[in-house]
């Protein structure tokens, strides 16, 4: 990882090559620079089939220093914002409106695809304007030099932030379907707009001001900067990183094998060559001056023996699997070598990236402590080794959320950390497999101990699904950041990655491209959809504050989008003590029934309200300092004879280890009565989750009020539930129509599940009268964005700040 570098198997690399064989044109619907560059700019990106609207606001702002473009700030020098279609000039005006004015508590609309600011060089940019306006070409060696950018990326934010459409709801196979192409296109058109702005503001000063030359265009990019928060990211979410790696490793063996046939494959030699060159150039920079002399003399001799048809010293290099920067340079030439490789790997990327990671509940305890000794040896060894260092903890900064690490002795906060140390979890996994009975399945035990479900879906998936993990104590004093958030930005497409420190480090993206990409920007031949402004323009640098975008003063309703709300409820579950192993598919839960019936967020008030100790409250406040004597320590059910005790717990919580139960049971039919369970809106969900695992199910309730009927199947692929109407009770038998709604959840009692489950038939139930199918609420909602009150959701988010610790100056200094 410490000597990663970027190849044609990056997402940028990707992305960009789409680009150039797919004839993506890019026009200039709008540009209106004043000579301090400030002003506003739209453009059109036309692929085959779908077009594309970017509108950009540069703000003026006083020369305050190098800014750091962090989540901490609230000011940034430009703003961006992505849509589907043509949109017009008022709603581009509205959206940088509301963006300058309200910063991070600004909202889109739901038809937005991202948001995403940037900020100017302070070295590059004002004077590549003077030399312009002076009639002077700048020298691309001497921007390289100063960073190789005129504008630094400040963060892409889309899939729900804000309120943006969420990537799962795109196409597939659309033009911005693959992983991480809709952010990083955005830096495609900033790398645009940055050429824009500069000549703009030159030409502002001096009508006959020098252009910027093809070259220039090609060469410079986009600045960035990445911190530490990339180790959570990396840790929550596995399957990135494997995604990441795998496509990586299957271009690598495959261009190893056309090595192996030499001379069969026309033009390798001097492809490879080339490669090893480009690549040999951007890590000297990375190196100091006797590293440099060797790399230079071993990579001289690998490319002669290239050019001459020897493939051998590149594959003695690459089998000698020493992590050098010699065989960093010699692996990406050899993927370089083979770009179509790199293209026929996308699906499976992209597949790894929406894997599912849950638990397989009918695997035993044995196989699954196999798997552990097998797959996870490392961080067992740990643990024999005496002591483990946790000198440090990742946390959620107060400021803005970002992702901060602190020393555990030190700072305030250990009580509130994100979860980071895999190793530790396996091994307290360890310990505990080593006093069950290895014959029990992995859903029995699970159900009596839910907390655990998070380390063993991950330790499965490491049996399924290779290079999920970071095999290093990523808590130890030891740990160098760095290393690994160099791996990911060199996948994501990063150049020169250079360490700032163990910490962080800075480098450029959508830089040095080849002749075929486009960097020159068309005017549109058409009539532009982003009109020509006329007097009434409000200034760019002072925009008229924004009410907001999406807020009902009527109803006081707001728009969020399905992954924003569930993003949030991630953090609130923690708040309310939810054990965090648990809180992905809780918070699943109750979004999709927040979605469909408009009472998710009263199963929160409920969780809250038992948590403070005030049963049958209305609050979502979780005690005065989230916690309280309700508390959510006693997880946990017991199974007997075709019965679930509950005890108490909320269905909500523990509805998915049900879900375990039956999925554990096998092909044969299973009645399951489940006792003493809360909030039996979550019904509806875990019939749905079981029928997505191929079982029919027929689910009658009873609530103290009246049964009700739940039926869930699966019609052509796809899950299929209807739900028993009711003019009373606990609400969720008719699916909220419109915006509004607010469902009365029932009472707060306790209530039984008689559960009827096959594979084979249905149960005679699924045409039973009086029942509504339900679904679709849920499907729009993942498209279009849900309605829920403003109070509701202002409250969700003061519960989610619970987590968030002030930051002291010395962990914000090492935060990159």
């Amino acid at each position: 990882m410490r000597t990663a570098l970027t190849s044609s198997a990056s997402f940028e690399a990707t992305l960009v090559r789409r680009i150039a064989t797919e004839n993506w044109g890019f026009q200039r619907l709008h540009c209106e620079v004043d000579e301090q560059a400030g002003g506003d700019l739209a453009y059109r990106i036309i692929t085959p089939g779908e077009t594309f609207t970017f509108g950009a606001r540069s703000v003026v702002r006083p020369d305050t220093g190098t800014r750091a473009g962090r989540l901490r700030e609230n000011d940034f020098d430009l703003y961006g914002v992505v849509f589907p279609g043509s949109v017009d000039r008022a709603t581009l005006y509205a959206e940088h409106a509301e963006q300058v004015a309200r910063g991070w508590k600004g909202r889109t609309t739901a038809s937005a695809l991202g948001w995403s600011f940037a900020n100017r060089s302070s070295r590059t940019f004002d004077h590549t304007i003077e030399l312009l306006a002076r009639g002077t070409t700048p020298e691309v060696r001497s921007v390289l030099g100063d960073g190789g950018y005129l504008v630094r990326n400040a963060g892409f934010y889309g899939n729900g932030r804000h309120g943006t459409i969420p990537w799962l709801s795109l196409d597939e196979q659309g033009p911005l379907g693959h992983p991480y192409h809709l952010d990083l296109l955005t830096l495609f058109l900033w790398k645009l707009a940055s050429f824009d702005l500069v000549e703009g503001a030159a030409v502002a000063r001096n009508r006959f001001a020098a252009r910027l030359p093809g070259e220039f265009r090609r060469a410079v990019g986009v600045g960035n900067s990445s911190g530490i928060g990339t180790i959570a990211t990396l840790v929550r979410w596995p399957t990135t990183l494997a995604a990441m790696t795998v496509g990586r490793e299957l271009v690598l063996a495959h261009g190893r094998a056309g090595m192996a046939r030499g001379a069969a494959t026309e033009g390798l030699g001097q492809r490879l060559a080339h490669s090893l060159d480009a690549h040999r150039a951007e890590a000297i920079d990375l190196v100091d001056e006797q590293t440099a002399t060797a790399l230079d003399t071993r990579i001289d001799h690998l490319v002669a023996s290239a050019c001459a048809g020897n493939y051998r010293p590149v594959q003695q290099l690459l089998t000698e699997n020493v992590p050098t920067l010699a065989a960093a340079i010699a692996a990406a030439a050899v993927i370089d070598s083979d770009p179509a490789a790199a293209t026929e790997s996308m699906p499976i990327v992209a597949g790894l990236m929406r894997y599912l990671v849950e638990p397989r509940p009918e695997m035993t305890v044995a196989e699954l402590a196999t798997i552990l000794t097998s797959r996870f040896g490392w961080a067992l060894a740990l643990g024999r080794a005496g002591d483990v260092d946790r000198t440090h903890f990742w946390y959620k900064s107060s400021e803005n959320g970002e992702n901060r690490r602190g020393e555990r002795a030190v700072d305030p906060g250990p009580e509130f950390e994100t979860f980071v140390d895999v190793a530790s979890a396996v091994r307290r996994l360890g310990e505990f497999l080593s006093h069950s009975d290895p014959r029990s399945l992995v859903g029995r035990l699970l159900l009596a101990h839910p907390e655990l479900t998070g380390v063993v879906a991950r330790v499965q998936l490491a049996a399924r699904v290779p290079y999920t993990e970071l095999s290093a104590n990523l808590v130890s004093r030891h740990f160098a950041p760095a290393d690994v958030i160099r791996y990911f930005l060199t996948g994501l497409g990063t150049r020169w990655p250079k360490p700032a420190s163990d910490l962080w480090l800075a480098g450029v993206f959508m830089s040095l491209f080849e002749d075929d990409v486009p960097v020159e920007v068309a005017p549109a031949t058409c009539a532009a959809t982003v009109e020509p402004l006329g007097q009434d323009r409000t200034p760019a640098c002072h925009p008229s504050p924004a009410e907001g975008l999406v807020l009902d003063r009527v109803d006081r309703q707001i728009q969020v989008a399905y992954p924003e709300l569930r993003r949030s409820m991630h953090d609130v579950l923690r708040a309310l003590r939810i054990p965090s192993a648990m809180t992905s598919e809780v918070a699943e839960l109750i979004v999709w029934t927040q979605a469909e019936f408009g009472c998710g967020i009263d199963i929160v008030r409920r969780l809250a309200a038992r948590l403070s100790g005030e049963e049958g409250g209305t609050g979502l406040t979780g005690g005065a300092d989230g916690t309280g004597p309700g508390g959510f320590g006693g997880l946990g059910a017991t199974l007997h004879d075709g019965v679930v005790d509950l005890r108490g717990q909320s269905l909500a919580v523990m509805g998915m280890r049900l879900v375990d139960v039956v999925a554990m049971a096998g092909a044969g039919p299973t009645t399951l009565s489940i006792r003493n369970a809360r909030d039996p809106m979550a019904a509806p969900y875990m019939c749905r989750s079981l029928a997505v695992r191929g079982f029919h199910v027929s689910c009658t309730v009873h609530d103290g009020v009246a049964p009700r009927t739940i039926v869930a199947t699966t019609e052509s692929g796809s899950p299929v539930v209807r739900v028993q109407r009711a003019e009373s009770g606990w609400g969720i038998a008719t699916p909220c129509a419109g915006p509004a709604g607010s469902i009365r959840s029932g009472g707060t009692g306790v209530s039984t599940l008689e559960l009827r489950v096959s594979r084979h038939a249905l149960l005679g139930t699924q045409a039973a009268r009086n029942t509504d199918l339900v679904g679709s609420a849920a499907d729009v909602a993942m498209r279009g964005g849900m309605y829920v009150l403003a109070t509701d959701y202002e409250a969700l988010l003061a519960l989610a700040a619970r987590l968030r610790v002030a930051t002291s100056e010395r962990s914000r200094s090492q935060a990159g």
